[in-house]
């Protein structure tokens, strides 16, 4: 059996094909959204400063709440701290959608959103991290290989799709 056919053997593995699925379809998405909110940005005030405010909100927020999430994410349910941190970042998510559809967006309130959607991130990471070693079991080496092939596929698949939309 080949290196390559070796590592797909853990997709067997009925929960990690769970994890690894829907985290794959949930970095396509984030793709997606990060080209669309790029262009609603620079739709509503024309200013690539705005959208470098925008996207660092969102990036301060995950750096800054990472420890915690970490801390928080070994302390409770990874499954639990994961459900939480998608719906804060869903909840992240409707309200630009709404405010960008109802034309009230404001600089300001994309901001917000974006540091709960970061924030969201900083929770879901360690914790999806954590769950993923769980669900591999004994083929922990193989899982992460395949999680970070598939990341980095849906990391340019994700922006080339929400680009062509």
């Amino acid at each position: 059996m080949s290196k390559a056919t070796s590592r797909l053997v853990v997709l067997g593995l009925r929960d990690l094909r769970y994890v690894f699925s829907s985290t794959l379809v949930s970095d396509i998405g984030d793709g997606v959204v990060s080209v669309a909110l790029a262009f609603a940005v620079l739709d509503l005030t024309g200013s690539v400063t705005d959208l470098g405010v925008i996207v660092a909100a969102r990036v301060v927020a995950q750096v800054l709440v990472m420890v915690i999430g970490g801390v928080v994410a070994d302390r409770m349910s990874r499954r639990t701290v994961m459900i939480a941190a998608d719906l804060v970042r869903f909840g992240g998510q409707v309200t630009i959608g709404v405010l960008l559809i109802s034309g009230h967006a404001t600089v300001a309130e994309l901001a917000v959103s974006q540091v709960l959607i970061g924030a969201g991130g900083s929770f879901f990471i360690p914790a999806s991290t954590g769950l993923l070693q769980t669900v591999a079991g004994d083929h922990v080496q193989e899982a992460n290989a395949l999680n970070v092939i598939a990341s980095s596929g849906a990391s340019m698949l994700g922006p080339a799709l929400g680009g062509a939309l």
